[in-house]
């Protein structure tokens, strides 16, 4: 199995940032089976980088999370971010750009 890891830090905000992540993982999982994001430095994630990442991946690949992205070392704020945007989309709630 081959394992590519992102280092993320600082304050994870806006949507647009959000789906360019989202666009770098999505490129690198064509090349690797798993893709760690080493959450260490990130200090707060913004629900619209969370809603942009998780649903754009979710969508991509629904068994994303945790069998080919793995968010690692994240603080217990920053995990929780990205998990209430994972019970989001399981609810039925997506991007505007997706479809419904």
């Amino acid at each position: 199995m081959v394992v590519d890891l992102i280092s993320q830090s600082g304050v994870l905000n806006s949507a647009s940032s959000g789906l360019a992540l989202a666009a770098h993982v999505t490129a690198r999982l064509q090349r690797v089976d798993t893709v760690e994001i080493d959450m260490r430095s990130v200090v707060r994630v913004t629900p619209s980088f969370a809603n942009a990442f998780v649903m754009t991946m979710l969508s991509e690949f629904p068994n994303a999370f945790p069998q080919r992205v793995r968010l690692v070392h994240a603080q217990e704020l920053v995990d929780l971010a990205f998990r209430q945007a994972a019970d989001r989309y399981a609810r039925g709630i997506r991007l505007s750009s997706q479809a419904s």
